[in-house]
């Protein structure tokens, strides 16, 4: 019986085909990528999933067990309920730990893959790699520098990864040919163990990232430091996109040395923290993105940094060492920044150019809605509790300084900017009286730098001021930052 249901189905496929091509209808329009065939299987694939996906859902429901006051979901009793609602099925199952499961459906003919995370989204991985430990990672790790760019494809880590820290790291996409292009999402998850001792050129958990890198976390039980040119936590080199990372190990490196990105080159990076003391023999430092290449499209918000910068030499920021281009808006950095410009720069004397927020920033950039707590320490000259130095037409607004600026030579400092050249665009920005230094310009006036005292600056009216209009800072009724304006994303996070 069922060969012959078989035959008369293969019969009837032909007959309409046939019918179709007499009707005008070519054969692409029948059998192509688009074709009425193809949209058919497609569209009865979805159908199945679909009813794969709510027989899944029952089957979490089923597997729960009050615990404690709470539903707790039981890895076995999940897998009874799966057995019972895929009876006519062949269910495999397995778990990967903190709530993580991979199951796949099959009939015989048809297998569909799913992923389960931590707070039951069913996920259809057919395109899903999921990292449960060491291994996977660095196999993983090894296909993409095999030349396997994992582009339209997304990893996700199951649990906290623990590397040996005896073993030296290779960063994942360890060349431009060979660049990570997919989605790495850690799931909040920790990576521990990374040792990065070779001076290689770029180097992090990621070498070169051209795909998305969110939620992962570098733990501070890691060893970074070498004299690698282009150094960091998460990403050596970003092309894309960093999202919501952090990083809690202390790096030391000889230029391009950051906690998240050595170096952006118009990439975004959003919702990333930088808690790991960053240091720097050379130029370009800094705890979120070190150097920020010539490029309009470069965007770093709602990022922060709280640990120790320090650098050897000059371009030092909290968040930026450097911004040519592109745009700096609601971040902040209470961490201390320290530039000991031991060198010549141009022939023009020895100099530091460090800021809270960025060392220096020109080629149009634009910082906007930040703030800076921390202190700031230039040896020589351009030093500032925004930015040390602003040129070529770029624009700072709406920021404020409550940091102490200070420098040996008591030159080209002060508690919003440190020098300004030919960039007049500054306004709505504000500092706490008594921590300001000369202050000095180059063109444009100081007209635009506003004094307050310690209780102007813990009123709501100066959040009013600040935000200009718009809804970006808000009045620190917890006290997490001493009673000073907050930005809103801090306790939305």
């Amino acid at each position: 019986m069922k060969k012959n249901k078989g035959i008369t189905l293969i019969a009837l496929i032909i007959t309409i085909i046939v019918l179709l091509i007499l009707a005008g209808v070519s054969i692409n329009a029948i059998v192509g990528d688009n074709g009425v065939l193809n949209q058919a299987i497609n569209a009865k694939d979805k159908t199945d999933e679909a009813g794969e996906k709510e027989k899944i859902e029952f089957a979490l429901l089923g597997g729960q067990e009050l615990e404690n006051g709470e539903m707790v979901l039981k890895s076995e009793k999940f897998k009874e309920e799966l057995n019972k609602e895929f009876s006519d099925k062949t269910v495999t199952f397995k778990e990967h730990g903190n709530n993580t499961f991979s199951v796949s459906i099959s009939n015989g003919n048809v297998t569909r893959d799913y992923y389960i995370d931590e707070n039951k989204n069913i996920i259809r991985s057919d395109n899903l790699l999921v990292v449960d430990n060491d291994n996977d990672l660095k196999e993983f790790r090894d296909e993409v520098n095999g030349g396997d760019s994992y582009e339209n494809r997304t990893i996700f880590c199951s649990q906290d990864i623990s590397l040996n820290i005896d073993e030296e790291w290779t960063p994942i996409g360890n060349s431009e040919e060979n660049s990570f292009k997919g989605t790495f999402d850690g799931k909040n998850h920790s990576i521990s163990g990374i040792k990065i001792s070779d001076e290689k050129n770029i180097s992090g958990l990621f070498g070169i990232n051209k795909g998305i890198i969110k939620n992962t976390i570098i733990s501070k039980e890691n060893n970074i430091n070498a004299n690698a040119d282009t150094l960091a936590g998460i990403v050596g080199t970003n092309f894309n996109k960093i999202e919501n990372c952090e990083n809690n190990a202390n790096i030391t490196g000889k230029g391009c040395v950051s906690g998240i990105c050595a170096r952006n080159d118009g990439g975004i990076i959003f919702g990333c923290t930088n808690n790991g003391e960053i240091t720097s023999s050379e130029r370009f430092c800094s705890g979120i993105s070190a150097y920020n290449v010539n490029n309009s499209n470069n965007l770093i918000e709602n990022c922060k940094n709280t640990g120790n910068i320090t650098s050897g030499e000059y371009w030092v920021g909290g968040i930026s060492g450097g911004l040519n281009g592109g745009k700096i808006s609601k971040c902040y950095n209470s961490g201390k920044v320290v530039a000991n410009g031991e060198v010549h720069y141009s022939g023009t004397g020895k100099m530091t150019i460090v800021g809270g927020i960025t060392g220096d920033i020109s080629q149009n950039g634009s910082i906007e809605f930040c703030y800076n707590s921390g202190n700031i320490y230039g040896r020589w000259n351009e030093s500032g509790g925004i930015a040390g130095n602003i040129s070529q037409n770029c624009k700072v607004s709406n920021c404020y300084n409550y940091g102490e600026v200070t420098n040996v030579v008591n030159y080209e400092f002060g508690s919003i900017y440190g020098y300004v050249y030919n960039s007049d665009d500054i306004s709505n920005c504000y500092y706490l009286e008594g921590k300001i230094g000369d202050g000095e310009i180059g063109s444009g006036s100081a007209d635009c730098l506003i004094e307050k005292t310690i209780e102007e600056m813990q009123k709501e009216e100066f959040v009013n001021e600040l935000n200009n209009g718009e809804n970006i800072f808000i009045f620190d009724s917890n006290h997490i930052n001493n009673g000073y304006p907050i930005l809103k994303w801090q306790v939305e996070k």
